[in-house]
């Protein structure tokens, strides 16, 4: 499925809210993107006939599982490209973090596998104690640099 970058903003921003507060509404959306509440509501309806959502007008948003896999799938391309950019390339971490915003948008299933594979080798983040996965939602929040990823590996 294709999505805009503009919806995938939403998703994720949707996906992150979800996970800090009980309730999502368009204005929390509204609020936290910087966007007038009639943009969000044209979002909302394209999610919600895409599958991704389920709203109605003056209710509560919520991911589908299908929106919560998409929306996952998406921050993990963002971490990806971001932690290969910053601790591989060395990239300033500003500049990473934009550049990854951008790149996330338009790499594939594919090179984005390839990328994880080769940073999990060359990171070699299969060896940490602490049983990294790029799909555990409490590793995307690690946190950690090259240096702590060398440091783990030496214990």
């Amino acid at each position: 499925m294709e999505l805009t970058k503009s919806l995938e903003e939403y998703i994720t921003t949707i996906y992150i809210l979800e996970h800090n507060e009980d309730k999502i509404r368009v204005t929390d959306i509204a609020d936290k993107m910087i966007v007038t509440k009639p943009s969000v509501n044209r979002a909302m309806k394209t999610l919600k006939e895409k599958g991704i959502i389920n709203y109605a007008p003056y209710s509560d948003i919520v991911l589908t599982e299908k929106g919560k896999k998409i929306a996952q799938n998406i921050l993990k391309k963002y971490d990806v490209v971001k932690i290969f950019l910053a601790e591989i390339l060395g990239t300033d971490e500003s500049t990473a973090v934009e550049d990854s915003i951008k790149i996330k948008s338009v790499i594939s299933e594919e090179t984005e596998e390839k990328l994880e594979q080769f940073m999990t080798k060359t990171l070699q983040i299969d060896k940490l104690k602490c049983n990294h996965s790029w799909e555990n939602e409490k590793c995307r929040e690690c946190k950690r640099t090259l240096q702590n990823f060398k440091k783990q590996e030496e214990q």
